[in-house]
């Protein structure tokens, strides 16, 4: 998680050195995800449905070299996905006085689709390891996230 927080601090620090308008950014993209978020959240449930399918498929197959990889990938990404979610709307939150789990709607459930998606797949593959602390860790980042945006943003 130590990761995705420098990843995420080296980006502002970028925006900042380069004059980014990130109010601009903010709006356009609030506005373009608010429009598309049923379609979006269909789609990444699909999309989860098809590798948990594809997972049991391998697994049957004893494939188990190929889809681990795939699943290892997309929980690091999700899990970089809800880091990121949960550290901007505590950014946006002091920048902008803005509430990024609202604006999000049913968008900011995409990153937790993929987490749940590849824990599922992994414990097909290595039911002993405990991925169930990973979701706990990004589930815990992600309610302190959100309850401190909206203390934040109401007493702002």
């Amino acid at each position: 998680m130590w990761i995705h927080l420098l990843i995420f601090g080296i980006t502002l620090g970028f925006s900042a050195a380069y004059n980014i308008d990130l109010a601009g950014w903010y709006e356009m993209s609030a506005r373009s995800l608010a429009e598309a978020q049923g379609e979006i959240l269909v789609q990444a449930l699909i999309g989860a449905s098809l590798l948990i399918l594809l997972a049991l498929v391998m697994a049957q197959m004893n494939a188990y070299s190929l889809m681990l990889p795939l699943a290892k990938l997309l929980l690091e990404i999700s899990l970089f996905g809800v880091s990121f979610l949960s550290f901007g709307s505590l950014y946006f939150s002091l920048l902008l006085s803005e509430n990024v789990w609202f604006d999000l709607g049913l968008v900011a459930m995409v990153p937790f689709v993929g987490v749940v998606t590849a824990i599922s797949a992994l414990q097909l593959f290595d039911f002993n390891y405990p991925y169930q602390q990973k979701f706990f860790g990004c589930f815990l980042l992600s309610a302190l996230s959100f309850s401190l945006v909206l203390l934040l943003v109401r007493f702002l």
